[in-house]
């Protein structure tokens, strides 16, 4: 095994401890790295190019083609080796393979249409779109050292480079902001019809077109939600606006953290759940799609699942409200008893 203090930029992507460490937070491979950056301080750009490359294969691929795609790029760089003097060596053909892999992942963003708002239309020139599928969920460093954690079948739309007096980024989906303060340069969201106007704070928004209700639910500081450039709210931690899309009525509420904001830690739970808002989240978490001839009317169903199957979800489930299911491939169907 290659030292460390050895490794070029190819090494790094390729090292499955780092690909832990970008892609899944881990504590123990964080430690790792960290230590690598206080020995070999040099090499901090290569580590901030590893990280964009494996962000930027991680967003929009399937983790399981993950490592079909970096043995596929390690195909090109062995293949390299073979090149004649004079030609470019290993590491430059490694920085113009992961600039093409970034080129064809990163990708020019079509205007977001919904069929209840209008959405305003970001500035196509020099964005960036990372979009998340069904079932996926990944985490991004913003260059203003933002940090966002993107659901499921959600998609943030952001310039290469902020402007001088703004921040401005377009959500579709569910994400989790923790922005970085900075004064002179308010960061706002564009999402529907609303924007989410910000200096520095943490705060949840969730807008699925096939939903009622757009969400804006703040963690810690404080946020201005604006309508239309009309109607405004400013929210206080643990408070949301809530958007009515078939009504246009905008309104303030409290919210549980504990139950809004379980999807960051990989967590299901259901606080009186109706069997609509169970199927729902089912849907975006597992990529499946429920067939059923009538709704199953409870009084709600609470739990919390963590790390479990969707057979074993759906067993727990069923007990409580009372049917059957069947899974074939990405359809379940639910039978009454």
């Amino acid at each position: 095994m290659k030292n460390l203090k050895d490794y070029t930029l190819e090494d790094l992507v390729q090292d499955e401890s780092f690909q832990r460490y970008v892609r899944d937070g881990s504590e123990a491979d964080r430690v790792i790295w960290e230590e690598f950056l206080k020995l070999y301080p040099e090499k901090e750009q290569m580590l901030q190019e590893g990280k964009a490359v494996i962000d930027q294969l991680y967003v929009k691929i399937p983790p399981q083609e993950f490592s079909e795609e970096l043995t596929r790029f390690r195909s090109v760089i062995e293949a390299d080796k073979t090149i004649k003097t004079g030609k470019p060596s290993t590491k430059s053909t490694w920085r113009y393979v992961a600039a093409a892999a970034i080129s064809a992942i990163v990708l020019i963003p079509l205007l977001i249409t919904t069929n209840k708002t209008s959405v305003r239309e970001p500035d196509a020139i020099s964005n960036i779109e990372r979009s998340t599928a069904k079932g996926q969920r990944a985490k991004l460093l913003l260059k203003d050292s933002t940090m966002v954690k993107m659901n499921t079948q959600s998609s943030l739309i952001y310039p290469g480079t902020f402007a001088a007096d703004s921040r401005e980024v377009y959500l579709k989906g569910e994400a989790f902001f923790d922005v970085k303060r900075d004064e002179n340069r308010p960061f706002i969201v564009h999402v529907g019809n609303l924007d989410v106007r910000v200096l520095g704070t943490s705060f949840n928004i969730r807008f699925y077109p096939e939903e009622e209700t757009l969400d804006v639910s703040l963690v810690s500081g404080k946020v201005e939600v604006i309508r239309n450039d009309s109607v405004k709210l400013t929210l206080s931690p643990n408070t949301e606006a809530v958007l009515n899309r078939s009504t246009g009525q905008l309104t303030m509420a409290s919210f549980d953290p504990y139950y809004k904001l379980a999807w960051k830690e990989n967590i299901i739970r259901f606080n009186k759940a109706s069997f609509e808002e169970i199927v729902n989240e089912l849907e975006h978490w597992y990529g499946v799609e429920f067939i059923y001839d009538q709704h199953i009317v409870s009084d709600g169903f609470t739990g919390e699942f963590e790390n479990m199957s969707l057979e074993n979800i759906l067993s727990g489930i069923s007990h409580s409200l009372g049917f059957e299911f069947e899974i074939k491939g990405q359809q379940i169907k639910i039978f009454t008893k």
